[in-house]
């Protein structure tokens, strides 16, 4: 009994001492020293209430309080909730304690502070005055500064007033929950999108949104660092992320949609967020560059194309959001519309429940968008497989006595192509031709070539290379075909015609031919023929000679030459080695004799 009596005691002794100082406050704007004295009259000041559910409006404002001292008065110390300013706490015009401004202070600017009281300044029974002199100049903090005033306000023990204060920034922490959810949303989904782009590196939209989500994430994280830890280095790195994101937004959806803004839009844009995150105070500095990208995304509503519409409605959107957030925070009770709305205890914060909607919508959009062109890859990759193989339905299979041939294609279908066809006449024609560029227009245009030539039966090199020239007009597509055609005969006699191809080689030395104009690109050419004597002959495409290696030095002709003795298989393999950069064609063939 006697223990349990002398706890009642001590409860009803720290009861006294603990003194609330919720509730009405007199406040005023301006700023005057005279306004932390005890004898100063406040009657003409508006009143307000503590712990605080709307913002501080911009600049300097006092808040007063008169209470009645505890009869019974120890130790005591003053407990100031998280209301969002920085300046001087007064106890009877003395000074008790800074509320820290910079970043790094500790404690941080926006979460409970508790300061003792001098000895003797507050006498037991009698009046006293609490002053607050508080500056709102926090635009570097953005949405962290909407976490609202837990408290406490109270005039307690040293301990008592400690334990209050640890209880409001548990409340606070907790209420900034939803921020977190937000944040790291955006982390998973910039995590997503760049793996993404990793794999698909030409999808530069990829990039771009999710750099903009992790800037989202960053500076984020920097202002929830701040009200758990108090004290954060990242903002000093982060401060100006928030004119990135006009940017970065922008770049964002123009290269995701494809919709292209005018140089001068973005020379606009640059120079007014510059000069309005130097001119204008607190969040008033976003409105202007937000106002300017919402003009042209109303511009963009007018488009004919769907998907524009849709970008310029997400830009809108965003836009709308930004400023709302801008001016809710600039003109706190003028404005209607609340940057912030709460759902329970859980604070949700407009811009960033906007972003998080429409990041996720355009994520979905990015992945349904790179599920079609997967599914349009694998088409084309179907489709060129199926080329590749008919190409090879073109080229001689068969083994030939005395020919060695390799084709080594740069991609899956290429734009070199040969024959070999013994005549009646025991003659054997030769023919190795390029079509400029790659891929499968150039395919197409070997399969004309070839057909021309499996249905031509005459054995002069001449007219062969006239009649491809003419059965090719009109088909290149801008493009030309260069061709060699030898023909050998049984008594060793070798005739050579050249259309504009490399000259082959003889006996490891280069054949003087000549060149004559590429295939289709003038009508009613005549080629002139050759007769060449000799015994081994190396018919090659420009992939040998002009393979390259990685200091960007070709293969040449001179190496050619060196090594045009060697075996077809050698001679491709040392110019692939080198550096392949386009289709390398070999033939070799020794003289019928």
């Amino acid at each position: 009994m006697k223990t349990i009596a002398i706890l009642l005691l001590l409860s009803f002794s720290l009861a006294a001492q603990t003194l609330s100082l919720e509730g009405s406050w007199k406040w005023h704007e301006g700023d005057d020293p005279r306004f932390a004295a005890q004898g100063f009259d406040d009657s003409s000041w508006a009143t307000t209430s503590l712990p605080r559910r709307e913002q501080v409006p911009a600049g300097v404002v006092w808040i007063r309080r008169e209470a009645v001292a505890p009869a019974s008065i120890g130790q005591l110390a003053l407990a100031i909730g998280s209301y969002n300013f920085c300046g001087e706490a007064f106890v009877n015009g003395v000074l008790v304690g800074r509320i820290p401004c910079q970043p790094g202070e500790d404690p941080p600017f926006f979460v409970p502070r508790v300061y003792s009281i001098p000895e003797g300044l507050i006498k037991p029974g009698e009046k006293f005055v609490v002053a607050l002199r508080g500056e709102q100049r926090f635009a570097l903090w953005g949405n962290a500064s909407f976490l609202l005033d837990e408290g406490p306000y109270l005039l307690a023990t040293p301990a008592l007033a400690e334990e209050s204060a640890r209880a409001a920034l548990g409340r606070l922490q907790r209420n900034s929950s939803s921020f977190i959810v937000f944040s790291w949303t955006a982390f998973g989904i910039s995590c997503l999108l760049l793996v993404l782009w990793a794999t698909n590196p030409s999808r530069r939209e990829l990039l771009w949104f999710g750099l903009f989500q992790m800037s989202i994430f960053a500076f984020s994280a920097s202002q929830l660092w701040f009200v758990y830890e108090g004290n954060v280095p990242l903002l000093l790195f982060t401060w100006s992320i928030p004119a990135a994101f006009l940017f970065i937004t922008a770049a964002t959806h123009l290269v995701l949609f494809n919709v292209e803004m005018p140089l001068g839009w973005w020379f606009a844009a640059g120079l007014l967020t510059l000069g309005s995150r130097i001119v204008l105070p607190g969040f008033a500095w976003q409105v202007p560059p937000l106002l300017l990208i919402l003009v042209w995304a109303v511009g963009r509503l007018r488009s004919p194309q769907l998907p524009d519409r849709l970008f310029a409605l997400a830009v809108l959107i965003y836009s709308i959001a930004g400023m709302n957030s801008a001016f809710s925070r600039t003109l706190p009770g003028l404005w209607p519309i609340p940057g912030v709305f709460w759902v329970g205890p859980f604070m949700v914060v407009t811009i960033s429940a906007v972003n998080a909607v429409l990041s996720s919508a355009m994520l979905v959009l990015l992945i349904l968008r790179l599920g079609e062109d997967r599914r349009e890859k694998q088409r084309l990759a179907g489709e060129m497989a199926a080329a590749a193989e008919m190409q090879s339905l073109l080229l001689p299979s068969e083994a030939i006595e005395g020919v060695e041939m390799v084709y080594l294609p740069a991609t899956e279908v290429g734009g070199d192509f040969f024959q070999v066809v013994d005549r009646d006449d025991n003659s054997r024609i030769v023919v190795v031709g390029d079509v400029s560029g790659k891929g499968l227009r150039a395919a197409m245009l070997v399969s004309v070539a070839v057909g021309i030539l499996r249905n031509e039966k005459s054995s002069s090199p001449a007219r062969i290379l006239s009649v491809l020239n003419e059965g090719l007009i009109g088909r290149s597509g801008g493009g030309f075909v260069t061709c060699c055609c030898a023909r050998f005969e049984a008594g060793g006699q070798v005739t050579i015609a050249n259309a504009g191809h490399p000259s082959p080689y003889c006996d490891g030395r280069e054949i003087e031919i000549e060149a004559g104009l590429p295939l289709g690109v003038v009508a009613g050419i005549e080629y002139e023929e050759t007769v060449v004597d000799g015994w081994r002959f190396t018919f090659i495409s420009d992939g040998v000679v002009e393979a390259e290696n990685a200091q960007r030095e070709l293969f040449g002709f001179e190496r050619t030459k060196e090594i045009s003795g060697k075996s077809a298989l050698e001679i491709a393999g040392a110019a692939r080695a080198w550096g392949q950069t386009d289709d390398i064609t070999v033939v070799t063939v020794r003289r019928i004799t």
